[in-house]
């Protein structure tokens, strides 16, 4: 099955392999803002005062910026992070409101900048930063929230000049 992330009628599902989430809800209510110009900032649901569905952020000219789903008020499963020329900026991902797994940032040529590892809402593996050239920049180990030996930070040529 493939994942799943969609709004049908007045219900939402949230069905994500990679996570082994699988949510369906019925979608709160609607609640848009606007920039002083007229065009939508914003599209999120709520139900009973939490978040309750996707929430979608845009740009003025109406790019959109963000989207990420939430669950009786946690945020859930895949969150994409868009640059305002459309291109990807992150993907995050949670379970019950907690980041958990690869969070990955992205230069605006598409280059990774960061990965950051998690379970279940701590740092838990490598966390890495790259240099726009992909070359390694900083790397920290982590292991239940916890640095786990020093970390290494790399000159912009890919030599190691410091452990910390």
């Amino acid at each position: 099955m493939e994942d799943l992330y969609e709004i049908k009628e007045k219900d939402f599902s949230i069905i994500d392999r990679e996570l082994e989430v699988h949510l369906v809800g019925e979608l709160g209510m609607e609640e848009k803002a606007f920039f002083a110009g007229g065009a939508v900032r914003s599209i999120c649901y709520r139900k009973d005062g939490r978040l309750h569905g996707p929430s979608r952020f845009y740009s003025e000219k109406g790019a959109l910026l963000s989207e990420s789903w939430y669950f009786d008020g946690n945020i859930e499963g895949k969150v994409h992070r868009y640059y305002p020329s459309g291109q990807l900026y992150a993907i995050e991902r949670y379970v019950g409101g907690k980041a958990h797994l690869t969070h990955e940032f992205y230069y605006i040529d598409g280059t990774c900048k960061t990965v950051i590892r998690y379970c279940k809402g701590e740092l838990n593996g490598e966390t890495e930063l790259f240099w726009p050239d992909g070359r390694p920049k900083r790397c920290t180990q982590f292991v239940h929230g916890e640095p786990e030996g020093p970390g290494k930070i790399f000159n912009e040529d890919g030599v190691l000049i410091a452990e910390a």
